[in-house]
């Protein structure tokens, strides 16, 4: 599976490609050979899977951010023209 495969994997493709392979992992009796193979794929479907959870860390944060910045305290005894004038 090369790199330019894995970029175009969702976390939920990725993920269940890693449940995949602890399925097999669990059921058969892989030789040395293909729980190398198992392992090698599954590191690249770890990274993928952590790529992605950070970057929606990061879309939520800069949402987070950007909803930060534009509220204020709201005074229920005065109207929004003058709650944003104080």
């Amino acid at each position: 599976m090369s790199k330019m495969e894995l970029e175009k994997f969702s976390y939920e493709e990725a993920y269940g490609q890693l449940q995949e392979i602890v399925s097999r992992l669990e059921e058969d009796e892989p030789s040395l050979d293909d729980l190398v193979k198992d392992y090698e794929k599954g590191m690249k479907l770890l990274k993928t899977c952590h790529k992605r959870l950070n970057e929606a860390a990061l879309r939520i944060e800069k949402v987070r951010e950007d909803e930060e910045l534009s509220l204020e305290p709201f005074d229920e005894g005065t109207t929004p023209e003058e709650n944003q004038s104080k």
